[in-house]
């Protein structure tokens, strides 16, 4: 530490007391003079915000002037968030008296080097600035005295191992890093337990960010269901020889570049309507081509060798020949060759680094976009099991997009869960007999005997629509309440073999391994074919998570749900099965046409 750094500059009290104060109150400024960090090169540096860093605090310090920062990022590699917000972090906790920092990673190596990081930072504060501290450990930075008058501050890390991390503490800034990696059995829990822990103050700031990890999962669903988006859809990163806040004679200057990167930032801001208006939720996404540092010179011919699909993305974004060459670098040698997992680590788009992870059953890049175009539901409705009949209702579990037309015919599958509150979802799917449409959606947890109830009530509703419910497991309880119970007119049934005597009826949709591969391939082939009427957001979701798993089956990741694939398939492959009914012919009609038929004779009308 040199000399300089022992002790105050040498200014009068009133320029000491307004640049503390300036310290104390502008990170930004704070930064690059207080803080040091490991650079890529293994040297101890000051922390001088880069591009994304830069636009990452600028939009969480905008957003803190009209709503509480609740954030979801989504990020590409080794773009520097975690160093800004755990930069952040212990600046707000180092300088301010009574604020408590927590930091949760997806494994113990990472949350020794996020920890590491923090007490670099405090160990390279100036000494005459560094505040005292009770506890120093692996776990804890506590900013206090042993009589109790220092800071009274501390920062605590912990890995997601367990579901009630947080339990009993306050925390006003709180840090989850890796979120998509957290272990799938608590990190439900462990988002609950902490989330307790964080009051609704202005002061106080949850950040959960990730990389992607294909689709499904606690971290893609709070991302895709934040209320509030901001991109930056364009950012023109400097030249190779000039980096921002730099001049020609490699001058930092901290004004320049914030305003070098905020006019090259370009930011897009959006409502997700889907969303309930109480969520005060931001996701916060900043594509690869925003970090300076990922471009390469490219050979002298390179601009002549570009592909179609490296047009394409150059003509969408933008993006200079040295960003396209290393692109093209990474993708050969840290992606394996592949591009879907470079867009998974490098993503330009929220929507492609989703995509990589698994075998998917489907195109799930054709899925998302078609995800992103379905209509809203014209209603909502909740079964009044008093009356037997559906209402309507906001929040009720039948989404219709499509009410029932006088004489369409429909087809109405389920899939039937146990009906545990945390287990799987039963749901039922409306088809339009002639036309594939998905018309309506019940989905929910109910018990089996109930479910019957709702399926009789939803096939009345819809024409006396035929009933088709699977009949494995629950299934046969629904099924045997619909035929022998509520006595349903038109319940699905099949002949099986039943030797040595005659085929008997069997009624219900049973899914084996023999069937699925068959219900699954019509739903692949109407996606493919771009036939397949679906209207339904959530549906979409779950085919993209629908994989091919290691155990050779086709099922949901785990963790993740495919009662509406499997109860839409059912639909889908019995509409091709069974035959379109011929339309009914009013009784009056019968008439007519019988009076016509006496009147005819063999030499014409009578």
């Amino acid at each position: 530490m040199s000399e300089e750094e022992q002790g105050p500059p040498d200014i009068s009290e009133e320029e000491l007391v307004e640049l503390l104060d300036r310290y104390r109150t502008d990170f930004e400024f704070a930064a690059p003079r207080l803080l040091k960090v490991l650079n890529m090169k293994g040297k101890i540096v000051s922390f001088v915000l880069n591009g994304p860093q830069r636009v990452l605090n600028k939009i969480i310090e905008d957003i803190a002037t009209r709503r509480l920062v609740r954030l979801i990022l989504l990020k590409a590699r080794r773009v520097g968030w975690s160093t800004l917000i755990s930069a952040r972090n212990f600046h707000k906790t180092s300088w301010n008296f009574n604020r408590l920092a927590s930091q949760v990673t997806h494994e113990p190596d990472a949350t020794e080097v996020l920890f590491g990081m923090v007490k670099r930072f405090y160990d390279f504060t100036p000494e005459w600035l560094r505040p005292s501290t009770r506890y120093n450990n692996a776990r804890l930075l506590d900013f206090n005295t042993k009589d109790g008058k220092g800071l009274g501050s501390g920062f605590r890390v912990a890995t997601a191992a367990k579901e009630d991390f947080g339990s009993g503490q306050l925390i006003h800034y709180f840090h989850g890093s890796e979120v998509s990696k957290w272990p799938e059995e608590t990190v439900k829990d462990l988002i609950t337990s902490v989330l307790q822990c964080v009051p609704d103050d202005p002061d106080t700031e949850v950040i959960f960010e990730s990389t992607a990890k294909g689709i499904g999962g606690e971290y893609f669903d709070r991302f895709w269901g934040a209320r509030f988006r901001v991109k930056v859809v364009k950012m023109n990163p400097p030249s190779l020889d000039h980096l921002y806040g730099y001049d020609a004679a490699g001058k930092y200057d901290v004004s320049r570049a914030a305003e070098e990167i905020e006019a090259a930032a370009e930011l897009e801001e959006a409502i997700n309507e889907d969303a309930k208006a109480e969520n005060i939720y931001t996701a916060i996404f900043v594509p690869w081509f925003c970090f300076e540092e990922y471009q390469t010179k490219p050979y002298p011919t390179f601009a002549n060798d570009l592909t179609d699909e490296e047009k394409e993305i150059q003509k969408t974004y933008g993006l200079t020949l040295a960003q396209l060459y290393w692109r093209r670098l990474t993708i050969a040698n840290k992606c394996n060759g592949s591009i879907d997992i470079f867009n998974q680590e490098y993503p330009d788009c929220p929507e492609h680094a989703f995509l990589a992870a698994g075998r998917p059953v489907f195109d799930n890049a054709k899925l998302m976009r078609l995800r992103n175009a379905v209509p809203k539901p014209v209603a909502r409705y909740e079964l009044a099991q008093s009356i037997n009949q559906f209402i309507s209702n906001p929040k009720g579990a039948l989404l219709v997009w499509e009410e029932p037309k006088a004489g369409q015919n429909y087809i109405i599958s389920a899939d039937v869960a146990e009906g545990l509150e945390h287990g799987d979802f039963s749901s039922a799917d409306v088809i339009n007999h002639a036309t594939g449409i998905q018309v309506a959606q019940w989905h929910g947890h109910t018990d089996p005997d109930l479910f019957a109830y709702v399926l009789a009530a939803l096939g009345k509703r819809y024409n006396t629509a035929l009933l088709a419910p699977e009949r494995n497991n629950h299934g046969l309880t629904v099924v045997k309440w619909l035929h022998e119970i509520i006595q349903y007119p038109n319940l699905y049934v099949e002949m099986v073999p039943d030797p040595p005597g005659k085929p008997r009826k069997r009624y219900g949709w049973l899914t084996s391994s023999a069937t699925k591969p068959m219900i699954i391939d019509v739903l692949v082939r109407e996606v493919r074919d771009d036939c397949h009427g679906i209207a339904c957001a959530a549906t979409f979701d779950e085919m993209m998570a629908f994989k091919v798993q290691g155990n050779g089956k086709t099922e949901a990741d785990r963790g993740r749900f495919d009662d509406r694939v499997i109860s839409l398939a059912i639909g889908k492959y019995l509409r091709t099965a069974i035959p379109l009914p011929e339309a009914a012919i009013p009784d009056h009609i019968k008439q007519r046409e019988e009076r016509t038929e006496r009147k005819r004779s063999p030499l014409g009308w009578t």
